[in-house]
């Protein structure tokens, strides 16, 4: 997990396998860039150059995340979260610019545990159309409930099928869950 806009420096791009491991991520993960010209610079006549590193003699490479959570078709998952209750009836998200046409798919889990029985989970898959909208609110099919436990977590995946273009969906923040009464 890291914050929109953070950076990460990756040491050993001397070595293939970390280099191509920065050019794969790159390449699926649009919207993370680059700080420098290592990746830009690959000249595959010379796959195996020793210093590929942002600054002269140093084998790292910087990579920033984007300033929004975009999302492409590949599926992305928020990990567990605190959720606040028993019950998940819908989910709320807010875009950073207008959607592109297209549809986001949803898989969201609820859990709920407890230290007297085994965890419980739910699941949902449901999907919303997107064009041009900067927020949107959805229910599930039908909300899902746990047995009262101890403690709750919920977890978004999501995925973007564009319509006819390839553009991503770019979120300003996390799809906020919700239950009955929010």
């Amino acid at each position: 997990m890291l914050r929109p806009g953070g950076i990460i420096c990756l040491d050993n791009v001397e070595q293939p396998g970390p280099f191509w491991a920065v050019m794969e991520f790159l390449r699926i993960n649009p919207g993370w860039t680059e700080i420098g010209d290592s990746i830009s610079k690959f000249d595959a006549s010379e796959p195996f150059v020793e210093l590929r590193g942002l600054m002269k003699e140093t084998d790292f490479i910087i990579i920033r995340a984007p300033s929004a959570q975009v999302i492409a078709s590949i599926p992305q998952a928020s990990g567990q979260q605190r959720y606040a209750g028993p019950i998940l009836a819908g989910l709320r998200g807010t875009l950073s610019s207008p959607a592109p046409k297209g549809c986001l798919h949803i898989q969201v889990f609820l859990r709920g545990f407890d230290n007297t029985r085994d965890p419980e989970q739910y699941v949902a898959v449901t999907k919303i159309v997107l064009d041009g909208q900067t927020a949107f609110e959805l229910l599930l099919p039908e909300p899902m409930a746990t047995t009262p436990s101890d403690y709750y977590t919920s977890e978004t995946v999501l995925f973007w099928q564009p319509d006819g273009h390839q553009e991503p969906v770019r979120l300003s923040g996390p799809v906020t869950p919700f239950g009955l009464a929010s």
